[in-house]
């Protein structure tokens, strides 16, 4: 990918708000809306994400190559009704300032792994804004789904819309999932407060 479009972002202050997030704990409620052949069930669930260090890492040439700024998350989702776990994930999310592109890399233990892509801004007071999509089959941005998924319900498309200021962040995501035939839509959206 060449990326010589002028930055409409300012590095260091990139830098400096990625570096905020590091070691940070995340904290808040949301709702998880899943399909089934009698209809959505909605479910509604705390979820506590943690943020590990931040870093800037380089894919080629040192001073020529790919820069991104980078940092690692873990997320669990517990049912808010019964305390039991109901989803974790893993992965990055990746910022290229030199095209204002991010990714957000997504590893699930139920053996889904997501690499998707899309913009940013940074700004006041929107703070950090960020949205991506993926594709099962796209060789760029795409899904991969372990076997026994594939066979009985692949995850198809996945999009994300993401908002982090000083002490809140927002999303939606929804994935596409293929269920006999029929594709239906799996939604979650939360709001979480950042932790003293």
């Amino acid at each position: 990918m060449n990326e010589t479009a002028p930055s409409t972002n300012n590095e260091a202050e990139l830098l400096a708000h990625f570096e905020s997030l590091a070691d940070t704990t995340w904290i808040g409620q949301g709702k998880d809306t899943f399909p089934t052949p009698n209809g959505p069930v909605v479910t509604t669930y705390t979820e506590t994400m943690t943020m590990g260090p931040s870093f800037q890492t380089v894919n080629g040439d040192p001073e020529t190559g790919q820069k991104l700024l980078c940092v690692h998350y873990y997320t669990q989702l517990v049912n808010a009704e019964t305390g039991v776990p109901m989803h974790q994930e893993t992965g990055y999310w990746l910022l290229a300032y030199a095209d204002n592109t991010f990714r957000k890399v997504v590893a699930i233990p139920r053996g889904i792994a997501i690499l998707a892509g899309g913009t940013y801004s940074l700004s006041v007071p929107d703070g950090l804004v960020m949205t991506a999509s993926a594709k099962a089959g796209d060789p760029g941005y795409g899904i991969l789904n372990e076997p026994y998924l594939l066979k009985n319900a692949p995850t198809q498309n996945f999009t994300t819309n993401m908002s982090q200021t000083n002490d809140t962040y927002t999303y939606r995501e929804d994935s596409v999932l293929h269920i006999m035939g029929q594709d239906f839509n799996h939604t979650d959206e939360a709001t979480l407060s950042l932790q003293p």
